[in-house]
């Protein structure tokens, strides 16, 4: 009886990770928010060009990356060109595994 719950437990955790593995489109719109923040910092004009950035590179970005599914689980490798961007997608939220070394 003890292992029975076990295994619909386990069962039940794994069918709600590949339920909330984060698809590309996703994917681009946490491209689209962090270029956003990134670049509108300040103020009304900046916040406003930043929106604006982050809308057209999130989805130039998504055809540079490559998308390795796991069923529960994806990673997602962006080339940005001087660098690649690796993120983990895992339960609808995004983790940055390793960022392009900056230029200064």
């Amino acid at each position: 009886m003890k292992s029975t719950a076990i295994i619909i437990i386990l069962l039940g955790l794994l069918g709600f990770l590949a339920y909330t593995n984060p698809s590309m489109d996703q994917y681009g719109d946490f491209l689209k928010d962090e270029i956003s923040d990134e670049v509108g910092q300040g103020g009304t004009v900046e916040k406003t060009l930043g929106r604006l950035i982050g809308g057209l590179a999130g989805g130039v970005l998504t055809t540079a990356t490559t998308r390795t599914d796991y069923l529960f689980l994806s990673v997602y490798e962006t080339d940005l060109g001087t660098g690649e961007l690796k993120c983990l997608g895992i339960v609808n939220n995004f983790f940055v595994l390793e960022e392009p070394e900056s230029g200064n």
